[in-house]
């Protein structure tokens, strides 16, 4: 049990927490599913999802990613950023870069000056994919605007 009593009226949290701590993949999906379940209270789960978002052990980073996606957390930009130019090894398969796809809609969710910032560097990249992926966000950046965390 727990010394911390916040924790322990988040099992969610717990969970997601100690699958990290153990680098368990089986833990970490179970902890997912129960981060987004409804209603969805940010908390301290989005910037502990954030943390398991940028771990290169588990297989779950789509899932995450859109996991972020749903929280809309501007604590979660920077991990967000930096996942969208990660390209791990079992994602290879995909010329579509879904995952950095995914991390660039959460970040244009997230809808702050700081995603925004995030997203025009990305539309700089070398990687013609991930750029056209952050100029599309950001060429509409004003008609989602009803979509957006901020």
């Amino acid at each position: 049990m727990s010394s911390d009593p916040h924790e322990d009226s988040d099992p969610a949290l717990t969970l997601l927490r100690d699958a990290l701590a153990r680098q368990d993949g089986e833990d970490l999906a179970r902890a997912l599913l129960l981060a987004t379940l409804p209603p969805v209270p940010s908390g301290d789960r989005a910037p502990v999802l954030a943390l398991a978002l940028e771990a290169s052990w588990h297989t779950l980073h789509e899932d995450i990613a859109r996991a972020l996606q749903v929280h809309r957390d501007p604590r979660t930009v920077p991990a967000l950023a930096r996942a969208a130019r990660t390209k791990h090894a079992y994602l290879a398969y995909d010329d579509s870069h879904a995952f950095a796809r995914k991390c660039i809609w959460a970040m244009a969710d997230v809808g702050t000056t700081e995603a925004h910032a995030h997203l025009q560097e990305l539309a700089q990249e070398a990687d013609p994919e991930i750029a056209g992926y952050a100029r599309r966000r950001l060429a509409r950046w004003d008609e989602e605007r009803g979509r957006k965390g901020a």
